[in-house]
């Protein structure tokens, strides 16, 4: 018998008596009292523990520092990989028995250095807090020590370089094939390294010229772009343009269009191609995951473009969050990317309740979210046309511009947008199709939010299926707004601090349904897009019976509760992508290529479907992009669930048929 419970320190050891009261009940242990009294000891244990840790740190730094000449190397790294004598090869000892004091960073001092970044991780913050402390102190060196495919470490490395700056310090990405005579000589060559630059006492400290960076800054609720020269603009001066990532070509140009109607200069940068890709890799260690490569890349397209004014304030969206994702790191990497580089005029843009969405406020929220509904649904059309056409070029082009018109309209403030949304409703209507979209076969594409969405990192992952005429219905980005407001709901006094934000968040959530409801009624005329309200709540439902909210959420929830509860009701199957190596996108497909069977599916719905009793699994298919081709296993596993998903829409044909027959 398992028990598991999650235990959550973030207030403290104390905070977490009543859990383990509660396990040692389950463990046979009826006396609280008992109980609390054990923890109680075994915390005064821990914190014995923490003390003689920073008493060891302290003698070996007074042990260093009273025999100048001796050298000290501090071990940097994850402590279940740093520590841990099997997963570090027996590194430290390398350099012990070479005469060299081996310090592990959380026995050092460094409770006092600054930390001037965000870090949603706390190991990451004690990383980098103990860093700081090594790079000043003349007689300590840093040696990283990290795993192969590590996401976290895909940042953190490349932050601990950069405060080393020219001070000598080793990394060691190590797997369960590394060899030790490799690891010899690389120790061995930067202890000479950290010689010769004890020997040069070169001066570690940066000598690059003061440069202060432009940024976004709030004032009197409204958000300002402040130069170089400390000069506030606002969003909607001339010289100020705001410009957005690729979100998938549909979702980047209404919001971008959407911005342009509050008199503000927007654009979205291209669908990002290899070239882009290139450009990423070159700024990045690429160990980072595919869409801050893209995102990084398309920002550098756009910077060497020539049609850039010289002049201009450049103002770069990239939303963050919080949560155990490599995502709320994008927007770091990418501000010390800018002061490296010294690139003038060049600041992040991120829209939250914090910063009053921009400064538009709930209310001038509507013209944004209009676009992003209208994108979730024409890129569905789309992917309709793309199958079902009898014409596709011709349908495609039609699509184009009936799109055109609703981004114009998106232009000028949401103008007759509703009656160009009917127009093109009843024209794409009229677009001629092999069978009807009730008669084809579906799967959802959901993931990770950018790469499901972005069609360069889909790579011909459409195409594929199209082959099979299957038709994809990617995960709206409107999905994830909805999960912020729910969670925002389930604890409003973290998130909402004051009655005016409550008040904005309600009638934000309430122009959200009513605009979704609306828009979808409009272009389901189309019959290219099947009419469907989003029901988040319930997908969570189904997503937490096998994810605990505590220790995963986002995609990952959203994915497993999406499958359960729209496969078979709503598609034939669920194809999950996301970046290579991300940790929420394996973490779904751990789940779901165990747990997607039938009886889980009639399990949590509480409905039979006696029909499709006969299949072991339901249609799941996971893959990952690092942005290039899928190889040929890749596309192998492809055909394979097609054949799945073909196997699934005949079932359900042969139902609808023996139900008309009853008719």
């Amino acid at each position: 018998r398992l028990l598991t419970p999650v235990l959550d320190f973030k207030k403290g050891l104390e905070a977490q008596s009543e859990v383990f009261v509660q396990i040692a009940a389950a463990a046979g242990v009826k006396d609280a009292a008992a109980a609390r009294a054990a923890y109680a000891r075994a915390v005064e244990r821990q914190r014995e523990f923490f003390r003689r840790r920073r008493e060891l740190g302290r003698q070996a730094m007074a042990s260093l520092e009273q025999n100048p000449d001796q050298t000290g190397v501090v071990l940097f790294g994850r402590s279940y990989n740093a520590f841990s004598y099997f997963a570090n090869l027996g590194i430290p000892n390398k350099f012990a028995s070479r005469g060299i004091h081996i310090i592990p960073y959380d026995a050092l001092p460094f409770q006092d250095e600054p930390l001037d970044q965000p870090m949603n991780w706390a190991s990451g913050e004690e990383l980098l807090r103990a860093a700081r402390l090594a790079q000043r102190h003349p007689q300590l060196f840093g040696v990283f020590i990290t795993n192969f495919s590590c996401g976290p470490d895909s940042f953190m490395v490349g932050y601990f370089r950069d405060i080393m700056q020219t001070k000598p310090s080793l990394t060691l990405e190590l797997d369960s094939h590394s060899a030790d005579a490799g690891i010899d000589t690389r120790v061995e060559a930067f202890l000479d390294i950290v010689d010769r630059y004890r020997t040069l006492r070169q001066d570690s400290a940066s000598q690059a010229k003061a440069f202060q960076p432009a940024r976004t800054v709030m004032r009197n609720g409204g958000v300002y772009c402040e130069t170089a020269e400390r000069e506030l603009l606002p969003l909607t001066d001339r010289r100020v343009r705001v410009l957005f990532p690729s979100m998938g070509s549909y979702s980047s140009r209404a919001i971008a269009a959407a911005f342009r109607g509050y008199n503000i200069q927007a654009e979205a940068v291209p669908v990002p191609k290899l070239d882009t890709l290139m450009l990423g890799r070159g700024q990045c260690s690429c160990k980072e995951c595919l869409p801050l490569l893209l995102t990084t890349g398309s920002l550098l397209e756009y910077l060497d473009s020539n049609h850039r004014d010289p002049n201009e304030f450049l103002l770069y969206f990239m939303p963050t969050c919080g949560g155990n994702c490599r995502f709320p790191q994008y927007s770091v990497f990418l501000e010390q990317w800018i002061r490296k580089r010294q690139v003038s005029n060049v600041a992040l843009l991120t829209l939250s309740g914090e910063n009053s969405y921009g400064g538009l406020g709930p209310l001038k929220l509507l013209n944004i979210l209009r676009g992003i509904i209208a994108a979730d649904i024409m890129d569905d059309v789309r992917n309709t046309l793309l199958v079902l056409a009898r014409n596709r070029e011709a349908a495609l082009a039609r699509l184009e511009e009936e799109w055109q018109g609703l981004l114009d309209s998106l232009s000028r403030g949401g103008k007759g947008f509703y009656r160009r949304l009917r127009q093109a409703a009843a024209r794409l209507g009229k677009i001629p199709l092999r069978h009807p979209l009730s008669e084809a076969k579906t799967v959802v594409l959901a993931g990770e939010i950018y790469v499901r969405r972005d069609e360069f990192s889909c790579q011909n992952l459409l195409a594929l299926l199209a082959r099979h005429d299957i038709v994809v219905k990617r995960a709206p980005s409107l999905e994830w707004l909805y999960y912020i407001d729910y969670m925002v709901e389930q604890d409003p006094e973290t998130s909402l601090t004051s009655a005016r934000q409550k008040i904005e968040f309600k009638a934000k959530r309430w122009m959200q349904r009513h605009l979704e409801r609306k828009i979808k009624k409009i272009m389901a005329a189309s019959k290219l897009y099947q009419y469907d309200l989003l029901d988040v709540k319930t997908t969570l439902q189904y997503g937490r019976q096998f994810v605990d909210s505590q220790l995963s959420g986002g995609e990952t929830v959203l994915g497993i509760g999406g499958f359960f509860k729209d496969v078979i009701e709503h598609v034939d199957g669920m194809l999950s992508i996301g970046p290579f190596g991300c940790m929420p996108t394996r973490v779904t497909e751990a789940v779901l290529k165990r747990e997607s069977t039938l009886a889980n599916k009639q399990r949590l719905t509480g409905r039979q479907h006696p029909a499709f009793s006969h299949l072991e699994k339901l249609p799941f298919l996971s893959v990952e992009s690092d942005g290039n081709p899928f190889p040929q296993v890749i596309e192998t596993r492809i055909e394979a669930f097609a054949l799945q998903v073909n196997r699934m829409a005949q079932i359900k044909r042969e139902q609808r048929q023996q139900n008309s027959g009853r008719k």
